[in-house]
């Protein structure tokens, strides 16, 4: 594809979002893309990633008993 083609296909996909939690990450991305040194995005973009995911094992009821005593 090329670039033209890339930016309409994401700005459709974009357009057609309605769920804020997925707008707000591809803006993190694109934004951490835009505004990091190569070395440093990886790391990033892996954090944005894994976010949700972690939150849903960490941010539990269970979570905050087994850990309580520490």
């Amino acid at each position: 594809m090329t670039a033209i083609e890339l930016k309409n296909e994401l700005h459709q996909m974009i357009d057609g979002l309605q769920d804020t939690d997925i707008l707000e990450y591809v803006y993190k991305v694109v934004h951490t893309v835009q505004t990091k040194s190569p070395n440093k995005e990886d790391a990033t973009l892996t954090h944005f990633a894994s976010e949700k995911v972690l939150a849903k094992d960490w941010l539990s009821p269970i979570e905050d008993e087994v850990w309580q005593d520490l």
